[in-house]
């Protein structure tokens, strides 16, 4: 097993490190023993190039997110990403012999003084040695020891001549969205009393209506400026009391790498419990619209039938296990026989019928023998006609969403009559409208999925790149429950 280093230029490293199958994605370093993975290695090395050799211990505080387990030669590259004259913040990503992304990973690199040489130097640098450093630390620059961690140094502002990478909005659909409606560009970051460095970016279909310069609830989304979005991730700086380097945060950056604010809108939340990414779906935004829709709107009683259109989704999987907890029945409509499967079998509906089956009212009546008293519309369209036909007299329908017309098309009901021979509840809602019931909704939400009873799933695209095509492939139906972009 070797490391050779690539290249050390302008702050960036690239390892190559031929592995055995069974040493997986770590390797024992020959200076004592100490555990390292690929990304330390690269990492360090880049906080290396960037110090010079006069560099005398290496402090790294990161962590590793792997994707799988690494197996034959992995190629490890990373860069810095801000500088001062005593820390660097570094990312780095692992992919295979192939070139398949593996893993990315942060490190924050804390320089300090070499120790001093010599018999007269002895006692000194034997007392300003870090607790806990060993030999081969100071020699590799490996992770803080326990005791590192556990005493902390104070967290330094960092110089940050950093450039951010964004999506603007070029120019508005004329009917579906193409890629050429986004525009990549590069700016130098923002002043602001916080940064945060975006893990996660939220794909939403109502996005599609913000593209649009027409009449809506919230003004559209402007051109040549940086499209919305929810985002969750950590701060790199800050100037405000109230937020810390090192805070993971909520907030509506949009498709950007970087977000800088006075601290309005941000949110701090702890991924102890709950994986950062769920704070953009299951106890996020989705979450709350699915809880607001089903519980202020249809308001099921134990015993009636609830039926969700695009029930794998983001907010259709949290109606439907709400729905079920509240002892009412479940049914779902969703694409394709592994969506409906996963609803069944994971989610833990009683029935899902699949549309693209080509027999979508016929199928519905059959899932749903004593009709519907409750729809919780998220598409609109033939799916919306097939419900509305098997709705209960006093039935409530909570319209959340209408995929079906949001490239422009008129999408008139079959039978709207039927609203007035049942006397139905039709009421849509903005769940932006109705932030009182936000920390009750994500109290709620935040412990059923630390208990694991309410479950979600991602699809999610790597990369900031990859955010148009994401997005595209969102409103025709190709993800798999909530759509996220990993930006790091």
């Amino acid at each position: 097993m070797t490391d050779s280093p690539l290249s050390t230029a302008g702050g960036a490293s690239e390892v190559v490190l031929s592995l055995l199958p069974e040493h997986m994605n770590t390797w024992d370093v020959a200076h004592g023993g100490v555990t390292m993975t690929l990304a330390d290695v690269a990492l360090a090395m880049a906080a290396r190039s960037l110090a010079g050799d006069g560099v005398g211990v290496v402090t790294v505080e990161m962590k590793v997110n792997f994707m799988e387990p690494g197996r034959g030669e992995l190629r490890a590259t990373a860069r810095v990403l801000h500088r001062s004259t005593t820390m660097a913040y570094c990312e780095g990503e692992i992919r295979d012999s192939e070139g398949h992304f593996v893993a990315k990973a942060l490190g924050t690199f804390k320089y300090h003084a070499p120790p001093c040489r010599g018999p007269r130097c002895d006692a000194s640098a034997s007392a300003q040695r870090p607790v806990g450093e060993t030999r081969s630390q100071r020699q590799l620059g490996t992770r803080a020891t326990t005791e590192q961690a556990a005493h902390p140094q104070p967290k330094e502002t960092i110089d940050m001549p950093q450039i951010n990478r964004q999506f603007v909005l070029a120019s508005r659909p004329q009917g579906a969205v193409t890629p050429g409606n986004f525009r990549l560009v590069e700016t130098p970051l923002a002043d602001g009393e916080i940064r945060v460095r975006n893990h996660y970016l939220s794909l939403d279909p109502y996005m599609r209506g913000r593209m649009n310069d027409s009449k809506s609830y919230a003004p559209p989304q402007s051109l040549d400026e940086v499209m919305i979005g929810g985002t969750v991730g950590e701060v790199v700086e800050s100037k405000n009391p109230k937020f810390a380097a090192g805070d993971k945060v909520v907030a509506m950056f949009g498709w950007q790498e970087y977000g800088t604010s006075n601290g309005a809108g941000v949110q701090k939340v702890d991924d102890t419990h709950v994986p950062l990414s769920a704070y953009l779906g299951a106890v996020g935004m989705p979450g709350v619209t699915g809880w607001y829709g089903l519980n202020r709107i249809i308001a099921p009683k134990a015993g009636e039938t609830v039926v969700v259109s695009a029930a794998s989704g983001a907010v259709g999987s949290v109606v439907g296990q709400l729905a079920k907890l509240a002892g009412a029945r479940a049914v779902g409509i969703a694409g394709g026989e592994e969506k409906c499967r996963y609803v069944v079998e994971t989610l833990g509906f009683d029935a899902c019928v699949d549309y693209k089956a080509g027999n979508l009212y016929q199928d519905l009546k059959a899932a749903t023998p004593d009709g519907v008293d409750g729809c919780f519309e998220n598409v609109g369209g033939e799916v919306l006609d097939a419900t509305l036909a098997r709705m209960n007299p006093f039935g409530r329908i909570a319209v959340c969403g209408y995929i079906a017309g949001y490239d422009g098309q008129p999408v008139p009901l079959r039978h709207p009559s039927l609203i007035l021979t049942q006397r139905l509840l039709v009421q849509g809602f903005i769940v932006s409208e109705h932030m009182d019931v936000w920390p009750e909704a994500l109290k709620q939400l935040g412990t059923l999925v630390a208990q694991k009873k309410l479950k979600y799933r991602e699809s999610i695209a790597q990369g900031l790149d990859a955010a148009p095509e994401a997005f595209i492939g969102l409103l025709k139906g190709r993800n798999f429950g909530k759509q996220l972009v990993k930006l790091i």
